[in-house]
């Protein structure tokens, strides 16, 4: 007889949860964000507010790839927060990528 489980057994593999995945979408597009403001001279403020967005989510992603941490939703607010703050800063200079941006991130 063979001992076949039949099931998805991934064989003690660690994969990202769903929440890792929004939360490392959200944190790459606040880096490419904070970027696109460095390069093109926009406030400082916006600069700031997506790297304070991007740090820590991407931090989550990294302990979710790691161990069995799953990102609660206290995470996902700090992120959403921080990007619409930026997103914010970036109104009155007419910025409108790093605001569309910051704004679906957030």
């Amino acid at each position: 007889m063979s001992d076949e489980s039949g099931g998805d057994d991934d064989g003690g593999e660690k994969r990202i949860s769903d929440d890792g995945l929004i939360l490392a979408l959200a944190g790459a597009a606040c880096l490419l964000a904070a970027n696109t403001a460095y390069g093109r001279g926009q406030p400082d403020a916006v600069i700031v507010f997506a790297m304070l967005a991007a740090v820590p989510a991407l931090g989550a992603v990294v302990a979710d790839l790691a161990t069995d941490y799953v990102p609660s939703i206290r995470i996902h607010l700090l992120l959403g927060g921080t990007a619409l703050v930026g997103a914010a800063f970036a109104v009155p200079g007419r910025h409108y990528v790093n605001i569309a941006t910051l704004g679906i991130a957030g």
